[in-house]
């Protein structure tokens, strides 16, 4: 806003930045600071514009009280005189468009820079919020993340002993299966009938002879010398 109240520029309006990823993009961001500052820039230009002005106001102040000083006490018969008193006229009435002009400007300065700072701090609480807004919603997403993946990691782990839990079992099973196939088949060799499994007396003699005889085959000559003069005696 300039110092009449007219808008300054065709940038965007502050605070109409878009919110991106990480927060406002910083180009508006960037081009809003550069109106703030060509505004402050501006300011500070009329601010000093006005100073000037206040200073002209009270040389020709000082000049004036000077003249009226200086002709108090001079006749103002001549013509001249009325010459004078025109000129005192002028000058007075310009320190006092002057002086009205400098303190239309010094009051427009001041409103303007009121508007500029009180704009600029609502930005910058809107700013923070925004910033703290986004900062919350981030460290929610993650806990949400971080939730998901304890919840998926849990049940992975409660799967793996459900199967691990299982597959004990069916080891159990199958080892009981076996036993009880073991105890069958023990319990039915042991009621099997004893007659066709039994040697006879005659059968059962002849391979033992058969085993004697291949024992003493398989002694030593001088041994088996020993055993027939044993025998003969």
């Amino acid at each position: 806003m300039g110092v009449n109240g007219e808008a300054s520029g065709t940038s965007p309006r502050v605070g109409t930045f878009e919110v991106v990823l990480w927060g406002y993009d910083r180009k508006q961001v960037e081009a809003c600071m550069t109106q703030l500052e060509e505004q402050l820039t501006a300011l500070y230009d009329e601010q000093r514009e006005a100073m000037q002005l206040t200073g002209e106001l009270r040389r020709l102040r000082a000049e004036n009280a000077d003249l009226r000083a200086r002709l108090s006490g001079v006749p103002l018969v001549h013509p001249v005189g009325t010459r004078v008193q025109q000129i005192l006229a002028m000058a007075e009435e310009e320190a006092t468009d002057l002086r009205t002009s400098a303190d239309r400007y010094l009051a427009a300065a001041r409103e303007d820079a009121a508007a500029i700072v009180a704009a600029a701090r609502q930005e910058a609480a809107r700013a923070r919020r925004d910033c703290e807004v986004a900062l919350a919603e981030q460290r929610r997403g993650q806990q949400e993340a971080a939730d998901r993946l304890l919840a998926a990691a849990r049940a992975d782990a409660d799967r793996i002993h459900a199967e691990a839990r299982a597959g004990k079992g069916n080891r159990r099973r199958r080892t009981a299966r076996t036993d009880r196939s073991r105890a069958e088949h023990t319990g039915h060799a042991e009621h099997a009938p004893a007659g066709p499994t039994r040697p006879s007396a005659e059968g059962g003699a002849e391979p033992r002879r058969s085993r004697a005889a291949s024992h003493d085959l398989s002694r030593p000559v001088p041994a088996l010398r020993d055993d027939l003069r044993q025998n003969g005696a």
